[in-house]
């Protein structure tokens, strides 16, 4: 994140076994089409390694929240295949 943006950070967290959290927190607010091109991307990357993922938008600070989050769903995830992710903090 740090070698193309100049603000903010962008961190993943997992919940469980089969879902992930992505904050891109600390940056200035957005316009709505920045963060269509990050849903994008994430869909993609997913797509052309056939990895089944659901993406969702959950907050955004072109809609007025303090920071951006996406919730990533992998239902036919193996039990441990997002272990290289810390445990997400339920209280953020």
């Amino acid at each position: 994140w740090q070698l193309y943006w100049d603000e903010g950070e962008h961190l993943a967290e997992r919940d469980d076994d089969h879902t992930l959290r992505v904050r891109m927190a600390g940056c200035a607010p957005t316009i709505p089409e920045a963060c269509w091109l990050h849903t994008g991307f994430y869909r993609e990357a997913f797509r052309v390694t056939g990895v089944d993922a659901e993406v969702q938008k959950t907050q955004c600070t072109a809609t007025g929240d303090t920071e951006c989050r996406w919730t990533f769903r992998f239902p036919e995830a193996e039990p441990g295949a997002l272990a290289g992710f810390s445990l997400a903090d339920p209280s953020r």
